[in-house]
């Protein structure tokens, strides 16, 4: 009977935080059922050792596979990421990628980040490292991941007529 209390007592000081009070009782009587089984004979007493070796690593290997369901497991494991946190084709993923090819006009300088109009659209954009001015004309070259890549536009490259009109923002 104390092999089952102490075996409780086990996966009890993995569900409950007590200090360690719980993990000595189950000890203390693990300990006395080991005692008691030898003085009944020695092949109890290494029958119960032997079956202690055995039950405490698979109690406590239950115990830690149901901890995370617990309320306190719950509070101190995280969740498990949704389809949306793990699949790189996510819907502003994908909002982002048409922008590849478009021209913009810088908010702010871009040094090398910083915001860019696109029809209406504020974009956080990041440069290939050179520093350019607010009010440029800037084109989309690469988006990796969340990162959009702009180039400012020559005079002269195509595609300078897009949607966005010629005048610099005011302010």
């Amino acid at each position: 009977m104390t092999l089952v209390v102490g075996l409780i007592f086990v996966a009890a000081e993995i569900f409950i935080p007590s200090g360690g009070i719980l993990g000595l009782l189950s000890a203390a009587c693990l300990l006395l059922s080991v005692i008691l089984a030898f003085n009944e004979s020695a092949t109890y007493g290494l029958a119960f050792l032997l079956v202690i070796c055995l039950l405490l690593p698979v109690t406590v290997g239950i115990a830690f596979h149901y901890w995370p369901r617990t309320p306190f497991g719950k509070r101190l494991f995280l969740a498990q990421p949704t389809k949306e946190q793990v699949d790189p084709e996510t819907e502003q993923l994908m909002r982002l990628e048409v922008l590849r090819g478009e021209t913009g006009r810088t908010l702010t300088p871009l040094r090398p980040s910083g915001l860019t109009d696109f029809g209406g659209r504020r974009i956080d954009t990041i440069t290939e490292g050179v520093m350019i001015d607010r009010g440029e004309l800037v084109r989309v070259i690469d988006v990796q991941g969340n990162r959009v890549v702009v180039r400012l536009v020559e005079d002269g490259q195509p595609g300078e007529a897009n949607s966005i009109d010629s005048t610099p923002p005011v302010g």
